[in-house]
């Protein structure tokens, strides 16, 4: 399993403020993505991987913690 690197710092520099769109490029296993949504709850979250696995893995994670997301299989 990968383990997110800087993900405090990462997040910290977002800046998450209400009212925004948040993208993560790289969803892997949700580390980012899931501290995006914990974070602000409001706001959308669009979340891109090309691997079933990590989508699937994610898919949980991210439904545990809000709905307003979606992630896109990217090629």
């Amino acid at each position: 399993m990968h383990k997110s690197v800087l993900l405090e710092e990462a997040i910290n520099g977002l800046n998450i403020k209400d009212g925004l769109i948040y993208v993560d490029c790289t969803l892997g296993y949700a580390g980012h993505s899931g501290k995006i949504l914990e974070k602000n709850k409001k706001d959308w979250l669009y979340a891109f991987d090309q691997d079933s696995d990590a989508i699937e893995y994610s898919s949980k994670i991210l439904s545990s913690i809000g709905n307003n997301y979606e992630i896109i299989k990217s090629k």
